[in-house]
């Protein structure tokens, strides 16, 4: 259990508060145990690859199946820390961020400056008749979309340095719908 005290601020103490919103003493062991999941897979995937990648070079390494088979189990055990924390605490967990070297403190850096980051996400159900041709097609027109985007942000005084459009597909190289 946590020694958090649930009277100790005045937020969430109102009796029309949900309980959703009102503190609340939780027991992090399954949120414990789901990291040390989480961290028997990093280290499988890390000992998989080291393997792999002293068999092959680095692109066919990257693509073998037991690689590929420790970065799912990564997912899964991660997909369920993040089901767990969410279920437990009623918070997003958004621990997976990535830091780019330029994110180090830059005070009095000229070239610092805030980023805001924009995101669309699309989840299509993947066994939609067809999905496959409608999926590369919303590809090439978020693409146009991004780009032209970009020069509208631009045209109003923005200053974009730098634009991604990123899609990420996990269906299963083993199902031909096709």
């Amino acid at each position: 259990m946590t020694d958090f005290d649930p009277n100790s601020s005045a937020a969430g103490n109102s009796p029309d508060d949900s309980p959703a919103d009102s503190p609340q003493v939780v027991d992090a062991t399954e949120l414990h145990r789901r990291v040390d999941e989480l961290s028997a897979e990093l280290h499988r995937y890390v000992e998989t690859a080291v393997g792999v990648r002293s068999e092959f070079d680095a692109a066919t390494a990257d693509d073998d199946p037991r690689v590929e088979a420790a970065e799912s189990a990564v997912e899964r055990a991660n997909t369920a820390f993040d089901t767990a924390f969410e279920e437990t605490l009623g918070m997003v967990c958004s621990h997976t961020g990535f830091a780019d070297e330029d994110d180090e403190d830059t005070e009095g850096d000229e070239d610092s400056h805030d980023s805001i980051t924009l995101e669309l996400t699309f989840d299509p159900a993947p066994d939609t008749s067809g999905v496959r041709a409608a999926i590369a097609q919303a590809m090439d027109d978020l693409d146009e979309f991004a780009h032209a985007l970009s020069a509208r942000l631009e045209a109003r005084g923005v200053t974009v340095s730098h634009w991604a459009c990123i899609h990420e597909s996990y269906a299963d190289e083993d199902d031909d719908d096709e």
